[in-house]
């Protein structure tokens, strides 16, 4: 896996900063599907600006997908 360049790194945090967005609005009971929608395009678009990788895959795709489901 080749180093990602700083473009990667930088959208990859921004990536997760949505995806913590996104756990603590679907957990809170006021949050509306328009605003929990908006925050799932959000992240894919963010996500797939990202470099893929040699095997297909983005930098940081494990860390993302358990960001977007609540784990650190």
């Amino acid at each position: 896996m080749k180093k990602p360049n700083l473009l990667d790194l930088a959208l990859h945090e921004a990536s997760l900063a949505i995806a913590k967005a996104y756990v603590g609005a679907y957990n809170t009971s006021t949050t509306d599907i328009t605003t929990l929608d908006d925050l799932l395009v959000a992240f894919r678009n963010v996500r797939r600006h990202i470099t893929k990788c040699e095997n297909g895959t983005r930098y940081g795709a494990h860390a993302a997908h358990k960001a977007m489901q609540g784990e650190t």
